[in-house]
């Protein structure tokens, strides 16, 4: 114990199989000579606190159990019973050399209260100085919700951090440090000495992972990466690890995920989006592309999909990234970087994906839960991991799935709403701001719930001319317009710009949902999830619990409310509105079927030739069978009620019928 010299206050960390022989009984002489050892630490003068792991293999033993429990009461039981154990025999060993110990149960999450983290100080200092040796161990027989990668590792460290100890000692059986666990990899490096713990040691150990994982061409879900990304996100926010430490925890930390994920319905969704028949024969391939380069002088250059297409715009001003196989993209890239290199430079790294058109997203939740059932990110093969989820990361113009907002706000306003009446012509001119329906169908003469069921824009152009724009803004920013989703799910902010001074062509244009503002799908299936919630909003996620490599929960995700986005009457009255669309509106397809379907139809333009993303959003319901509110895109589809629908109908017509 020489580099014990000169430290005043340490603190020992002793794990389960130091104190254990392998039969799970308590190793006595092993545990007779800590005390021994430390004892003798202490009559030289310093402090000694002792975080001690065991209670649960101790406990299990004592209890005559042939092997360690499986459940989580089970383990709590061993805890419970193995706590009086342990401290038995550490309160009669220490006293062989008049050494009085204490105990301390606590967990981590004590030491992010500030008040309890003081009182728990206060505490420490004073059971030192009184002479005694403070014996440290979770609360394992109450408290489970610590994510700790190994026993008391981490909790040790906080202690040494807490009381300003001098060092910390971690007794095992493991020689020391290793880039990767040695009973698993027998070609495991070990890192001899660490100076300091910071990113540099962490980078180095997911270094050599990722070398002995070279092989692992394993490429996750798009659900699985957003469940990645969740637990990573939750480790860093809420454990304060770094990024590198959450994902080697996740990674090869010994952890079990289990997910919100019904594989039924994500089955039903990789199927329909895989079949060919639900997409028009004719398919083209749009290139995502990026390039980085070293020049003959050292410095390194990023070339873009952009930067591509502007170089051959040169030759033709109508190229695009649409291109009708993928090995007539691959020519193009090919010759983009024969250009590139030509002065003898060299490729550090290339990305070449082609995704066929039309692309579509989808987001399906429970929206009694917050659990995400399903998530499909884009159509086509997924060739890697932790890319472009059009589900969460992409936002995009809502198209008439807006009209939701504007008839709340009209509502709101207006108190006889009831007696709105328009007449349609299928196009309207205000200062010369032209708006027309969709193929300038032509309406007649239209109440508010008709608008809505007929996707009427010129009638809704009318209503957003009216309306209070900064109670427009408010009500949006309080459907979490410009704002982060509440949880821990990844998702990009869905913006609304439009101002009190905006003129009258940007208030019509936004009023219809065209012009600047963007939603994402997991956004609105929040919303849709919300109205068919009676108005209240649950939290989305795709974590149900986490469990170590012992098969204790660890962490549990639990049901979280929001709270009412919406009022029930006006949650009612959407409801209502959103079964117009399909009893006698443009999604009279869903109609008729052996389920009841709620939603509202989208066009969401996207330049002047009048292309236009297609848009469903809504929720399905029918007895014996859970509820799910559903978003569904339909990239360069047309109308909501040409492509989104239909899709939406596959999904539905499996759910409810299996």
């Amino acid at each position: 114990m020489a580099k014990a010299e000169g430290k005043k206050r340490i603190v020992v960390k002793v794990g389960t199989s130091t104190l254990t022989h392998k039969t799970g009984k308590t190793n006595i002489a092993r545990l007779a000579k800590l005390a021994s050892v430390l004892s003798d630490l202490k009559n030289e003068g310093h402090e000694i606190v002792l975080v001690s792991s065991g209670a649960i293999a101790v406990g299990w033993s004592k209890l005559g159990l042939s092997e360690k429990p499986k459940t989580v009461q089970g383990l709590q039981a061993s805890a419970a019973v193995g706590q009086c154990e342990l401290m038995f025999l550490y309160d009669k060993l220490f006293s062989e050399y008049t050494v009085t110990v204490s105990q301390l149960l606590f967990s981590a999450d004590t030491l992010q209260n500030h008040e309890e983290k003081e009182h728990l100080v206060d505490t420490f200092n004073q059971l030192l100085d009184y002479g005694a040796l403070p014996i440290i161990n979770e609360n394992d027989s109450v408290y489970i919700e610590e994510l700790l990668n190994g026993d008391n590792d981490c909790l040790s460290a906080m202690v040494a951090a807490l009381i300003n100890a001098d060092l910390l000692i971690m007794l095992t059986d493991t020689h020391g440090l290793y880039d990767s666990n040695p009973n698993e990899n027998e070609n495991a490096k070990l890192i001899n000495v660490v100076d300091e713990i910071n990113d540099d040691i962490y980078s180095e150990i997911q270094a050599a992972q990722v070398l002995n994982e070279e092989t692992d061409n394993t490429v996750y879900s798009y659900f699985e990466d957003e469940l990645i990304d969740q637990v990573i996100n939750d480790l860093m926010n809420i454990k304060g690890y770094t990024r590198t430490q959450a994902q080697n925890l996740v990674y090869s930390g010994g952890l079990s995920i289990y997910t919100t994920q019904d594989a039924s319905i994500q089955k039903i969704l990789d199927e329909e989006y895989a079949d060919p028949s639900n997409y028009p024969d004719y398919v083209q391939y749009a290139l995502d592309y990026a390039l980085t380069v070293q020049n003959p002088d050292g410095e390194e250059v990023n070339y873009s999909k952009e930067m591509l297409r502007l170089y051959f715009q040169n030759e033709d001003p109508e190229f695009d990234l649409l291109f009708d196989s993928q090995e007539e993209g691959q020519s193009y890239v090919d010759r983009y970087k024969e250009h590139v290199l030509a002065d003898g430079s060299t490729v550090v790294a290339e990305r070449v994906s082609f995704a066929p058109q039309p692309q579509s997203s989808m987001s399906i939740i429970d929206q009694h839960t917050g659990y995400v059932k399903a998530i499909i990110g884009g159509r086509g093969e997924k060739t890697a991991s932790l890319t472009l989820n059009r589900a969460t990361d992409t936002t995009r113009q809502p198209g008439s799935t807006f009209k939701i907002f504007t008839t709340l706000e009209y509502v709101h306003e207006n108190s006889n709403y009831q007696d709105y009446s328009f007449d349609c012509e299928g196009e309207l001119n205000v200062d010369g701001n032209e708006i027309h329906c969709y193929h300038k169908a032509v309406h007649g003469k239209e109440t508010l719930k008709d608008s809505f069921a007929n996707s009427c824009n010129t009638s809704f152009s009318n209503i957003g001319l009216s309306l209070d724009i900064s109670g427009f803004r408010n009500l949006c920013e309080d459907m979490l317009f410009n704002k982060k989703l509440p949880g821990s799910l990844a998702g990009s902010k869905s913006s609304f710009t439009l101002t009190a001074d905006a003129d009258k062509g940007k208030i019509m244009q936004t009023a219809i949902g065209q012009g600047d503002t963007l939603v994402s799908p997991l956004h609105m299936v929040f919303v849709a999830g919300a109205i068919a919630n009676q108005g209240i909003a649950m939290e989305p996620y795709v974590v149900d619990h986490v469990e170590n490599d012992g098969g204790v929960h660890v962490k549990n995700y639990k049901g979280k409310e929001y709270g009412e986005l919406l009022s029930a009457s006006d949650a009612a009255l959407l409801q209502d509105y959103m079964r117009g669309v399909v009893e006698n509106g443009t999604g009279k397809k869903l109609n008729g079927q052996s389920y009841t379907a709620y939603g509202k139809t989208g066009s969401a333009e996207y330049n002047s030739a009048g292309d236009s993303h297609g848009w469903f959003v809504g929720y399905g319901s029918k007895e014996g069978y859970k509820d799910i509110a559903i978003a569904v895109v339909v990239e360069d589809g047309g109308s909501g009620s040409q492509s989104a629908v239909p899709v939406t109908k596959q999904i539905f017509d499996v759910y409810f019928n299996k």
